[in-house]
C-alpha cells in the first residue's frame, strides 16, 4: 500500500482528491495539511509517505519552500506539484526545488492516477498538454535536475550551461548568453546528455 499526504487550503479540492484515490487498493491517504508549516510539521509526527501532493500557493509556507525543505530531509519521497499555474517559471521552479511532478489542476480528473503510477515506478511526470506546450523547457529542466544529482560527471563550462537550463532559458537566449550559436547550443545539449546517460525522452 503506498501512502499519500495531501498538501492544499482547499478543503474541496482534498476531499476530491481522497475521493478520487480511494478507487485504488494500493493507494492510500495518510494525512493532510492545509499550508507548507502543517505539512512539514505532519511529516515529523508519522512514517513518510511515499508521495506528497502539494500545491504551489499555499498559505505561511508556499509549496517551492516546502518542497525543498523536504527534498532537504528525505531523498526518497516522491513530490508532485498540484497547482492553477502554467506558466514556465513555475514549472522550472519547482523542478529544481525538488518536485518530480507537475499536474495542472484542470488536468487532474484524467492525469491524477498516471502521474502517481509515474512517480512511483521513478519516473518524472508533466501534465501532458503542458509538456506539448512547452516540451524545450520540460527537457532542459529534467537535464538540469539530473546534472545537480551528478555534478562530478561535468565540466565547469557544462555546470554554467546547466545553470542557464534550469532557469528555462531559451536556446536563444543561452547562445547569447553564452556567446555561442544556436546549433552550439544544441550540441552542447546533446553532449551534456550523452555524459548523464539520458535519452531524450521527456518523461523518463
Amino acid at each position: 500500500m503506498h501512502r499519500v499526504i495531501l498538501a492544499d487550503d482547499n478543503a474541496t479540492l482534498r476531499q476530491n482528491l481522497r475521493l478520487m484515490l480511494a478507487g485504488r487498493d494500493d493507494l492510500a491517504v495518510s494525512g493532510e495539511a492545509e499550508n507548507g508549516l502543517e505539512l512539514l510539521h505532519l511529516l515529523t509526527r508519522m512514517p513518510m509517505p511515499d508521495v506528497a501532493i502539494v500545491d504551489l500557493r499555499m498559505p505561511r509556507l508556499g509549496g517551492i519552500d516546502a518542497i525543498r525543505e523536504i527534498r532537504k530531509a528525505n531523498s526518497d519521497v516522491r513530490l508532485l506539484v498540484l497547482t492553477m499555474h502554467r506558466e514556465e517559471g513555475f514549472l522550472c521552479e519547482a523542478f529544481m526545488a525538488g518536485a518530480d511532478g507537475y499536474l495542472l489542476k484542470e488536468d487532474m480528473a484524467r492525469e491524477l492516477l498516471p502521474a502517481l503510477d509515474a512517480l512511483l515506478a521513478g519516473r518524472c511526470y508533466v501534465s501532458q498538454g503542458f509538456a506539448r506546450e512547452a516540451p524545450d523547457t520540460w527537457l532542459n529542466v529534467f537535464i538540469a535536475r539530473k546534472a545537480c544529482a551528478a555534478p562530478q560527471s561535468l565540466s565547469a563550462d557544462d555546470m554554467e550551461f546547466v545553470e542557464f537550463l534550469g532557469r528555462g532559458e531559451s536556446s536563444s537566449d543561452i547562445a547569447c548568453r553564452m556567446s555561442l550559436s544556436e546549433r552550439a547550443v544544441t550540441s552542447h545539449r546533446a553532449r551534456i546528455m550523452n555524459k548523464l546517460d539520458l535519452k531524450g525522452s521527456r518523461r523518463s
